[in-house]
């Protein structure tokens, strides 16, 4: 059996999401999920494998030199593969990457910072801002009343934990 095109492999799906699938289509699109799951297992594998080389690698001491790019992934790999012994953690770090998206296009409009002590400040305050918004806080309000609460004590509140729903 020929594998489908992108076009009818879209088409079934969306046949699927329908609920217009027949009966062939049905086996066919079953036949392709489990190529698929074969593939993605078999991918899985290949990565968990070269994994524990890695570390094994590492633990012998006959690591790359930690200043070349592949031995700064045996140094991490521990870190970098994080996602292959927990379920909940995202293979890619999309999320990572939207959440500086406004600051990076902050820093490019604005021209750059310009010096290494406004760049320092600015991704403090970009990291402060992004990490009061995904707790549902408002950034401006929380940062008017922490300076206020450093004129009046002379110390720096801690960073509001995430609002909770009474319930």
């Amino acid at each position: 059996m020929q594998a489908p095109t992108a076009t009818e492999r879209q088409a079934l799906l969306d046949n699927a999401l329908r609920g217009q699938l027949s009966e062939a289509e049905a086996r066919e699109l079953a036949e392709l999920d489990s190529q698929l799951l074969a593939l993605a297992l078999l991918a899985a594998s290949r990565v968990i494998a070269e994994r524990d080389v890695c570390i094994a690698e590492l633990q012998r001491g006959s690591a790359p030199s930690l200043s070349t790019p592949s031995g700064q992934v045996v140094k991490y790999a521990q870190y970098v593969f994080t996602f292959l012994d927990y379920e909940h953690v995202p293979f890619e770090n999309n999320f990572a990457e939207r959440q500086i998206r406004p600051a990076v296009i902050l820093r490019k409009n604005s021209q750059s910072n310009r010096s290494d002590r406004g760049a320092a400040t600015q991704a403090v305050m970009m990291s402060v801002f992004r990490t009061l918004r995904l707790r549902d806080l408002d950034p401006t309000r929380t940062l008017v009343d922490a300076l206020q609460a450093y004129v009046t004590t002379g110390q720096l509140p801690p960073l509001p934990g995430a609002a909770v729903a009474d319930g």
